[in-house]
């Protein structure tokens, strides 16, 4: 079982600051194109990059990936996002390349952007109690899935780990977390997770996974490989 993805892809003339408001503007921006909320996508990753207190530069090309459902929905996102640039705060910026990519939905997966988890209007600690973090990703997936077919899953089961202790950071105060994990159950909540993203606020930007975490690396081996081979 497979999922269907964009990756964005900029190429920058030159270095681009991308300030920590930047996700808000891209929430904004496919919110326009889609009409809904059911979308979700990654940090920016740029090729090269260096950190600041407010941002970051993107050195060379920088790329996001994009989901939503239906998955139809895709084609005219890719489409939309090619003929209008999108308004940063320190400029404009064209998307150069938009390609479809299957992903395989692995037990074993990675955040492309960090969780954040809400009860009651509070945030959970992962580390406090790993098992109640789990049943609220689950509680979050079920709600979603009810809204998208209008029935209850027949397998409502879903398991959520990290495999290690995750990276914990904080973005306006909130706990976020990042890292490699594991979830096991139902397929259609594992796919719905790959889809539509874990956690809140997966509209702006969390809560994104998937079973390949590298954006750069692979194409840089291939080229590798490719030019070995024609010396070959």
């Amino acid at each position: 079982m497979s999922v269907v993805k964009l990756r964005l892809e900029f190429h920058l003339n030159d270095n681009f600051f991308f300030d920590r408001g930047y996700k808000q503007i891209l929430s904004d921006y496919y919110y326009e194109i889609i009409g809904n909320r059911l979308f979700v996508f990654s940090d920016i990753i740029p090729q090269k990059k260096k950190n600041s207190d407010d941002g970051f530069w993107a050195i060379e090309k920088a790329a996001f990936d994009f989901s939503t459902v239906p998955t139809e929905k895709l084609l005219n996102v890719a489409m939309n996002t090619m003929k209008k640039p999108i308004q940063f705060k320190y400029g404009s910026l064209e998307i150069k390349k938009v390609r479809f990519l299957k992903i395989k939905l692995e037990n074993k997966a990675y955040t492309l952007s960090p969780i954040i988890v809400f009860k009651n209007g509070n945030p959970l600690l992962y580390e406090e109690n790993p098992i109640y973090f789990s049943e609220v990703l689950r509680e979050i997936l079920i709600f979603k899935y009810k809204n998208l077919f209008g029935v209850y899953p027949q397998d409502d089961r879903f398991v959520f780990y990290f495999k290690n202790k995750p990276l914990k950071e904080e973005i306006n105060g909130f706990p976020v977390y990042k890292g490699c994990f594991e979830i096991i159950g139902s397929k259609d909540l594992i796919k719905l997770s790959y889809n539509t993203g874990l956690g809140n606020f997966n509209e702006l930007g969390f809560g994104m996974i998937s079973s390949d975490l590298y954006f750069w690396k692979k194409s840089t081996d291939t080229k590798l490989k490719n030019n070995n081979g024609n010396s070959s």
